[in-house]
This record gives C-alpha cells, sequence and structure tokens, in this order.
C-alpha cells in the first residue's frame, strides 16, 4: 500500500478510485472463497491441495484486503470526512473491522474442522454472503462512483499516457489528470496495492 499510502490526504476522485477497488477486490475474494468451499464441500482435508490452497488464498486475501480498507479510512480520516459524498470513515472502518472479526472466526472454524463438512461449509458460504451485506453502503457508494467517473470518461484500459490531462493551475510544470482519470488511476494504483500480499 506504499502508492495510496504515501500520499498527504486524498481527493474525491481518488477516494473514490479507492473504494471501488476496495469492493472489486473483496467481492473477487469472496466470490472465489465460494467458488472453493463448494468444490471442497463433503471432501477430507487433504484430498484436494490445490483447491484447498486457492480457498485459503481467497479467504485469508479478504482478510488482508479488509484490513487494508480499515488501515486507509483511518489513516486519512480527515480529509476523507471532508469529502462530499464520502462515507464517514469511522463508520467504514468499524464495519471493515467487523468483517475482519466475524471473518477470522469462521476461518478459525474451518481451519480446526477435520473435514469439509457440508453443514460447516454451507454455513461458511451464507457467512460470506453476510459479510457482502454488511458492506452494503460501500458497494453502493461504489457503483454510483463508477457511474459517475466512467460517464465523463471511459480511462479504465488506457495507459497513463493517453489520458487526458488539465493543467489546473496554469504553470505547465505539474499537470494534473481529470477527476475521471485520477478515479481510474488511483483505482488501479489500489486494486495493485490490496493484490500485494
Amino acid at each position: 500500500m506504499q502508492e495510496i499510502f504515501s500520499r498527504e490526504a486524498l481527493s474525491e476522485p481518488e477516494y473514490m478510485g479507492c473504494l471501488a477497488a476496495f469492493v472489486a477486490s473483496f467481492s473477487g475474494h469472496i466470490a472465489q472463497a465460494r467458488n472453493f468451499l463448494a468444490r471442497l464441500e463433503g471432501k477430507q482435508k487433504g484430498a484436494f491441495f490445490a483447491w484447498e490452497i486457492a480457498l485459503d488464498q481467497a479467504r485469508y486475501g479478504a482478510l488482508i484486503v479488509l484490513e487494508r480498507w480499515k488501515d486507509l479510512n483511518e489513516r486519512f480520516s480527515q480529509s476523507i470526512d471532508g469529502l462530499p459524498g464520502s462515507l464517514p470513515s469511522g463508520e467504514s472502518s468499524a464495519r471493515a473491522e467487523q468483517a475482519c472479526q466475524d471473518l477470522a472466526g469462521w476461518n478459525e472454524r474451518l481451519d480446526a474442522a477435520e473435514r469439509y463438512d457440508p453443514v460447516l461449509m454451507e454455513c461458511y458460504g451464507a457467512a460470506l454472503l453476510n459479510l457482502l451485506d454488511g458492506l452494503a453502503q460501500e458497494q453502493q457508494a461504489a457503483r454510483s462512483a463508477h457511474a459517475r467517473f466512467d460517464q465523463t470518461a471511459d480511462t479504465s484500459s488506457k495507459p497513463l499516457t493517453e489520458l487526458k490531462v488539465l493543467n489546473v493551475l496554469g504553470s505547465g510544470t505539474s499537470p494534473e489528470l481529470s477527476d475521471s482519470g485520477m478515479f481510474h488511476q488511483t483505482r488501479q494504483a489500489f486494486l495493485n496495492d490490496l493484490s500485494r500480499r
């Protein structure tokens, strides 16, 4: 998280980019975990090692993403709370912390089990959906951010050098990205930060 955390503050497009990255990354980990839970249901531990590794990467990856989102909200609370359309950083951080605790508890149950019992797997899968439900405000804000910033320009697949730049200061020395460009660039940077273990 060095790239994002090295900044002094976050602007609204930067915060929204981080939020969109968090939601995409966390949702992806949850979907992967649910997929491998279904594949492993009823199986003995150690019998399908590759699937077990994939499940572990997904469920512990989700924990890392939650912790980093919580850290971002705490690190940038002053700038986030002053932004229009942002979620209150303290509340978002608390939801992430609660989700971390819930997920860690389910991970402990699964780790302690002798096999991938169908009832346990079904309950674990339902708990993962509940984690997504608990972050509904973040999901809605991310959808709104995409609707807003994707509408103004589609820069998600363009390299930085091709993005339209605006020289807000007029000095010619420090051109800045448009809000849409800043959103997409920060989203990608935070996705990269979230994928690092």
